[in-house]
């Protein structure tokens, strides 16, 4: 059976890492499943800036992996000055891909920031538009437009622990990847961090393609702590 995946991505200054993982594991990942109609693709978001807006990057299904990694090898990541992001911009252009219903379809979500607005994120988060998307997207409806989708989001702060609940309640078939974690204290202030684990990724994202069993893992299988 066909399998769609597409990789919604945070492209601000905080995921440089995580950009390099998906860079040296995406094509690993499409080698490793034995699906011979296997379709991906990505939109790699940053947010507005003082200069202007930044539109997401944005490639098509393909069954060619390469044509994925060479966009991100092109990727500089940039801006995201207040820690909420384009998360509204980037779904927009997710929900715009030629997703196909007789497909499996996978949402593979990576950020360390939630969306602009106050409901999506608690009250210590700093939001330069705390009223919601600047451009006028109504995210909880561009959400509830894909909840078809199988979603998979790896928290890498807990700054998008309260986004989380509300993709868990919107997502019927959602998984959440929490990171292995580590504390540290600067200025008198806790701040968890998660640290880049390659087999991590490189797994839960094995578990999502192969095509014997296309349900997404659960969260206590795909939890490596």
């Amino acid at each position: 059976m066909k399998v769609q995946m597409a990789f919604l991505l945070d492209a601000t200054e905080s995921m440089q890492n995580w950009i390099d993982v998906c860079k040296n594991e995406i094509v690993n990942i499409i080698d490793k499943t034995d699906s011979a109609e296997f379709e991906v693709a990505l939109v790699a978001y940053t947010d507005y800036e003082e200069d202007g807006y930044n539109p997401p990057i944005i490639v098509p299904f393909t069954k060619e992996p390469q044509i994925v990694k060479t966009a991100l090898a092109k990727i500089k990541a940039q801006g995201g000055w207040d820690c909420a992001e384009d998360v509204a911009g980037g779904v927009y252009c997710l929900g715009k891909l030629a997703w196909d219903p007789s497909a499996i379809q996978h949402v593979v979500h990576l950020a360390d920031a939630p969306p602009h607005g106050l409901e999506f994120h608690e009250p210590w988060v700093l939001d330069d538009f705390p009223n919601g998307d600047p451009g006028g997207e109504d995210l909880m409806e561009m959400l509830m437009a894909i909840n078809g989708i199988n979603y998979t989001f790896f928290k890498i702060t807990e700054n998008t622990d309260k986004f989380i609940d509300l993709l868990r309640d919107i997502f019927p078939a959602f998984t959440l990847v929490d990171l292995k974690e580590k504390e540290y204290v600067r200025m008198g202030v806790r701040t968890r961090v998660s640290e880049l684990d390659d087999s991590t990724f490189s797994g839960v994202l094995s578990q999502i393609v192969n095509t014997s069993n296309p349900s997404l893992p659960d969260a206590s299988q795909s939890d490596p702590k």
